[in-house]
This record gives structure tokens, sequence and C-alpha cells, in this order.
């Protein structure tokens, strides 16, 4: 799970940041939370987002500032859980650097517990 993808950054620009700093080839895939374009199923639970994976529509579309990593590996997997953060730029040659939170998503205490947000 990554967190605080800055709007200027598209799955490509987060895949280049971690590639930097975990090695090329480390990151299988990329896919961050977009709002729907198409205004179909507003105000339905659940039904305001879509995901997307590396392309070159993503820097047209407005994502939700999350998304999800899959790594080549399990270790460089918790390599990255224990860095915790990576900075880098929207493009390869930005000035400005940007933090991207890095956190393991925990599957088990929704099939344990259900949805407890309110």
């Amino acid at each position: 799970f990554v967190s605080r993808i800055p709007t200027a950054f598209d799955s490509g620009s987060v895949r280049r940041i971690l590639e930097e700093k975990f090695g090329a080839g480390s990151v299988e895939d990329v896919s961050i939370v977009y709002n729907r374009e198409d205004g179909e199923g507003e105000g339905e639970k659940g039904g305001d987002v879509t995901t997307g994976s590396s392309n070159a529509a993503d820097s047209s579309r407005d994502h939700r500032g999350f998304g999800f990593v899959t790594f080549f590996s399990a270790s460089v997997r918790d390599e990255a859980i224990k860095a915790g953060t990576v900075r880098g730029g929207a493009k390869d040659n930005s000035k400005r650097k940007q933090t991207i939170y890095i956190r393991p998503l925990d599957r088990s205490s929704e099939d344990d517990e259900g949805n407890k947000n309110i």
C-alpha cells in the first residue's frame, strides 16, 4: 500500500521512484486508485473509484492519492516496508522531491472483524 501520492504523479512516476530506490525490475505492478470519469455509480458504496496500472492515460485523470504496489520478491517488499518512505519527483528531471509512504496491507482483519469503518 502506498499513500500520499501527489496529484502530479502517475503510476509510471511511482514505479520509477521505487525502482530507483530498490533496484531496476523490483516493481512488478503499480495500481493507483482513480476517481471515476463517467460519474456512474456516484453515491453508491465503493462505486466511485477505479484502479489503473501503468498506462498513458494516467496523467490526464485525477487519482485519490493512494494505490497498491506489487514487488517482484518478498525480500524487496520487506525492504520497502522497512524503509517506510521514498522520495522522488514526478518526472525524471524534477527538482522538487515528494515523499510517498509505504505500508503493508493487512487483509486478515477484514475477514475476521468485518468492516468497522463508520
